[in-house]
């Protein structure tokens, strides 16, 4: 397997992209979730190929991880993993994940993390190659039926991100999440996105974070107490369902299965996919065990 090939230009692998997926890459999209440099860490581009010809890859960005001891765990984020259409059914992805394993081994990192739906083969792939499932759903709003019960207001909120970064890092206190050592890090992740964004206030204390694409309200961000979660999703879809608009939703921890069962909303069973860089600890085995609390916008 190649790594960082200066054979291939952005834009002959936004094709492999495009080939694989569809029509859906661009180059703001390959720069953001592909190239972009974070925390002083640029991707790793991975091609695996075939008497000379690419048959599959990946990108691997490099992230932190805080479990609830507060103990930072150094990851690589599998991102765009592809295989070619003609190429599949042969292990090439299995072999990916696991190569890149190694990589971020090398790098200092104990987990290689990638996020799938449930019906996926890259799902298959994961767990054959070894991995963790943390288990995760991909909610979308259908309609919010009249009689659900009085919703929490949603309003525009003028919060800076000097104090929203601190609610980030209240939730890792009880479950793994995200860690971004930085307000500049976190503003990076989860603001400067490659589509607008507006920061909502869920009645008197919840806040949440939307990009808006074509006809979608992405939730990108929540803070909230757990059990105001189911509330503050249906508030949200209601909002978009208002203007016309979908909500969508990544939802992790211990409101999964009530935000999954929430009227008005569909689900789609997902897992975030750890595959370890070497061997394990009991205080890693500790961490995969236990809760998660991961935002849609800490994907890449």
């Amino acid at each position: 397997m190649e790594w960082n090939p200066e054979r291939l230009a952005p834009e002959d692998y936004i094709e492999l992209l495009n080939f694989s997926f569809g029509d859906s890459w661009n180059a703001e999209l390959f720069h953001w979730y592909m190239q972009r440099p974070f925390a002083g860490r640029t991707p790793d581009l991975a091609v695996l190929c075939l008497d000379g010809k690419p048959v599959s890859g990946a990108a691997v960005n490099y992230r932190q991880l805080r479990d609830p001891q507060g103990r930072i765990h150094n990851v690589g984020v599998i991102s765009g993993a592809w295989t070619h259409p003609e190429a599949r059914g042969h292990g090439y992805y299995t072999r990916v994940m696991r190569e890149s394993a190694n990589r971020v081994a090398t790098q200092g990192c104990e987990l290689l993390l990638g996020f799938v739906t449930a019906d996926n083969d890259s799902s298959k792939g994961m767990k054959t190659a070894g991995a963790w499932m943390i288990p995760t759903a991909y909610v979308m709003s259908t309609s919010v039926p009249a009689g659900i019960g009085n919703l929490p207001t949603v309003t525009e909120e003028n919060s800076k991100p000097a104090t929203l970064h601190p609610l980030h890092n209240v939730h890792c206190s009880t479950a793994t999440g995200f860690h971004y050592a930085s307000m500049d890090d976190w503003t990076a992740q989860i603001l400067h996105r490659p589509g607008p964004v507006e920061i909502l206030r869920i009645g008197d204390d919840a806040v949440a974070v939307i990009e808006q694409t074509a006809d979608t309200d992405r939730l990108q961000w929540l803070s909230s107490r757990e059990q105001d979660k189911v509330a503050c999703l249906s508030a949200l879809a209601a909002r978009a369902t208002a203007a016309g608009r979908q909500l969508f939703a990544f939802c992790t921890g211990p409101s999964l299965d009530a935000c999954v069962a929430a009227p008005g909303l569909r689900a789609q069973e997902g897992f975030i996919t750890c595959l370890p860089a070497g061997r394990t600890s009991a205080s890693m085995e500790a961490m995969l065990a236990g809760p998660w609390e991961v935002h849609s916008g800490d994907r890449v």
